[in-house]
């Protein structure tokens, strides 16, 4: 182990370490600065610590006997890391449960309710669960679009994120309208040589190679070549 990495272990078990005296001995405990400190240690690739810094704070978020939105964040990052250590069935477990928190103490119109769904849908994905990641998709999008409006970037990134699951389930009529309005939202709001654009186009022209439609998929696959040349070239900053 890196020494760097032995620092960062031995701080975060230091910092649960005071967590858990100071209940001991009555003091007062703050949730927000574990979940700071967990949120910190994931975004540093140390996802073991993070895990541990999020049950604790869940741990002490769940005392009041009450769901608050502290406890929604907490779970979140909890499964979030349950995820990054490849622990599947408790990320989804977790991340269900953050949901449904959000969703009793925000309002299941809130964004961050939105978001915890999508978090809950990425994890089916990654363990090929695409029929039960699409409804919760679908919602997220639709919570998405009342919240940002139609044209927003999160929602075109979430459009894309949905044909995207459809393709994988073989529904190929569903998919394409919705992969096409996600890049039709991206060409309108960014820069032709954005790499979000070339994600939107290559999802379309993956639908259409999946049906062998290669006549449609192979214009798409020679445009994403050349963006992909010009940003090789140029950069994502050209007009």
């Amino acid at each position: 182990m890196a020494l760097h990495e032995m620092k960062c272990t031995s701080l975060a078990w230091a910092f649960v370490f005071v967590v858990c005296t100071a209940n001991v001995f009555g003091q007062g405990t703050s949730v927000e600065q574990l979940i700071q400190a967990g949120q910190t240690a994931a975004s540093q690739g140390q996802d073991a610590d993070a895990l541990r810094l999020f049950a604790v704070a869940v741990q002490e978020a769940g005392k009041s006997g009450t769901e608050d939105e502290r406890l929604g964040v907490a779970l979140t990052g909890l499964g979030l890391a349950y995820s990054a250590q490849r622990q599947l069935t408790e990320a989804v477990l977790t991340l269900r449960r953050a949901a449904i928190v959000k969703g009793r103490v925000l309002g299941r119109e809130h964004l961050d309710y939105a978001r915890a769904l999508l978090d809950l849908g990425a994890v089916h994905r990654v363990r090929n669960q695409h029929a039960i990641a699409e409804p919760l998709i679908r919602r997220a999008v639709t919570i998405l679009e009342e919240a940002l409006g139609p044209e927003h970037p999160e929602v075109a990134g979430n459009l894309t994120n949905l044909g995207g699951r459809l393709r994988d389930q073989g529904k190929f009529a569903e998919a394409e309208p919705i992969l096409k309005r996600a890049l039709a939202i991206r060409e309108k709001i960014l820069q032709p040589n954005h790499p979000d654009v070339v994600r939107s186009m290559l999802g379309l022209a993956n639908l259409y190679a999946n049906q062998m439609k290669y006549a449609e998929a192979e214009p798409i696959f020679q445009r994403c070549v050349m963006v992909l040349d010009d940003i090789a070239a140029y950069g994502t900053g050209y007009p």
